[in-house]
């Protein structure tokens, strides 16, 4: 049953954040591709790159509104340099407590009340890592899971 909640809540989620936001939320017309990361049962889909036991679907922003899948692990937003970088922090973060360099890439890790799963680390619950790379800035939930 707490799977099923989860995959609704989850769903809606990436629905609501692929489709558009309402009101005085992010907008979000920098976003250039969405990543999927679900299961290998996903394999043979269009787009499919399979890494372990992981399968990623990378496709455009448009496109991504026609994606549906079951047992999705996390999403991967690739956002252009043109997008808000201050309303992204603030729609995606309800804090974030560490930034730090790998290379010339900005990592910042937080939570976000908009994504249900979360990990504790030290008393603090993680769920949205935001990279500002030289060709993207890119929204990870839970985590970045492809790269930078």
């Amino acid at each position: 049953m707490k799977r099923i909640v989860a995959f609704i809540v989850i769903t809606l989620l990436g629905f609501g954040v692929i489709i558009g936001l309402k009101g005085n939320e992010i907008n979000l017309d920098g976003l250039d591709k969405v990543c999927f990361v679900t299961d290998l049962s996903y394999a043979n889909e269009e787009n499919a790159v399979v890494s372990g036991n992981d399968v990623y679907i990378t496709v455009s922003a448009d496109k991504a509104k026609e994606i549906k899948l079951n047992n999705t692990k996390g999403y991967v937003l690739y956002f252009n340099k043109t997008c808000d970088k201050k309303a992204l922090l603030n729609y995606f973060f309800d804090y974030s407590s560490d930034e730090y360099f790998v290379g010339n890439t900005i990592i910042m890790n937080g939570y976000t009340s908009k994504y249900s799963d979360f990990r504790y680390v030290d008393g603090k619950k993680y769920n949205a890592q935001v990279a500002f790379t030289e060709d993207y800035i890119i929204v990870g939930l839970p985590m970045i899971l492809t790269g930078f």
